[in-house]
């Protein structure tokens, strides 16, 4: 779904700015229905003193973090994919985390990795030249350094699939690239069978705990992929 899909009336962008739950894409497309497009230039205080001066509406910290993230990808898209400390920010924000600003939250990989993908789609909604580019060929050197530090220090030997760009850098870490790539083949012909990941049985060996930390990057993008759906389903029917 595009972001330029998402018509929301006013009632309703009343109810998704209210929603700490509400995703950000939504979110978004209901701050620009109230505020229009200069809601992108607009500062996280500025926006909020207008949602609640002219709207009544007090929005939730989590919701200034989500407008900002998404209004920063269409207004300066090599933030996200050029600076560590911008990246991270936008993967918390797009989660619905917290943000704080100025330090490193050192982000978890299922927060990442669902925050690259979700990066990735809304670059190529509002960039065309972005849809001409591979997802993984997108990340400035910084980024990959920093998510392949935080795969390491989280014990992982392969990264999840919208962090694959960070492989290298994985791989130059953990010194064991060609176990990695066994790893990775195991992944992608257990990915294949089409088992659903909640009925996997692994174990404590270190290869199956690899695969567990696959699994759970995996099930947490496609709980957000649900939560999204069902969200915007949702504040859409009020519309």
């Amino acid at each position: 779904m595009h972001l330029s899909d998402l018509k929301l009336s006013d009632a309703a962008s009343r109810g998704v700015l209210r929603d700490p739950d509400a995703p950000a894409a939504l979110v978004y497309g209901a701050a620009r229905t109230l505020l229009g497009p200069e809601v992108d230039e607009f500062d996280p205080e500025a926006a909020r003193a207008c949602f609640s001066h002219f709207h009544s509406i007090e929005l939730p910290r989590v919701n200034d973090d989500k407008i900002w993230a998404v209004a920063s990808l269409r207004t300066t898209p090599q933030g996200a994919t050029e600076s560590a400390q911008i990246f991270e920010s936008v993967c918390l924000a797009l989660s619905g985390e917290p943000v704080v600003t100025g330090i490193f939250q050192d982000p978890d990989p299922p927060c990442m990795a669902w925050g690259a993908q979700h990066i990735v789609h809304i670059l190529q909604d509002f960039h065309a030249d972005a849809r001409d580019v591979r997802p993984q060929d997108m990340w400035g050197r910084e980024v990959c350094s920093f998510v392949g530090a935080i795969l390491f220090d989280r014990g992982y030997l392969v990264a999840p699939l919208s962090l694959v760009f960070a492989q290298p850098d994985l791989d130059e870490e953990t010194g064991q690239g060609a176990q990695a790539a066994k790893i990775a083949k195991k992944w992608r012909t257990m990915r294949a069978s089409n088992k659903r990941l909640e009925d996997l049985q692994l174990t404590e060996v270190p290869d199956q705990i690899q695969l567990a930390r696959l699994a759970s990057c995996e099930l947490y993008i496609q709980e957000h992929q649900t939560q999204f759906i069902d969200s915007v389903r949702a504040h859409l029917s009020d519309s």
